[in-house]
């Protein structure tokens, strides 16, 4: 089974390994640096599963974020 993810993590380095480590198991990657970019990207793609560094250094937390996701009626 294939899944849609994004992959939301700060630094490049790491989110190209988790992303690249995902994909070589046959799923669709999308990634994000930055809470802005991800809810574009969750706006244009219907995903799967969120794969998010939890320290990001963003204004809002990640659980800020998680609330987004849940309240956006696109996210579903």
């Amino acid at each position: 089974m294939t899944a849609q993810i994004l992959v939301l993590h700060q630094d490049l380095h790491t989110m190209t390994l988790v992303a690249d480590s995902l994909q070589h198991f046959g799923h669709r990657i999308q990634k994000a640096n930055n809470f802005d970019d991800a809810m574009d990207t969750l706006r244009l793609y219907s995903t799967d599963l969120i794969v998010a560094d939890v320290e990001l250094q963003d204004e809002r937390s990640i659980f800020d974020f998680m609330r987004w996701v849940k309240g956006d009626p696109h996210c579903w």
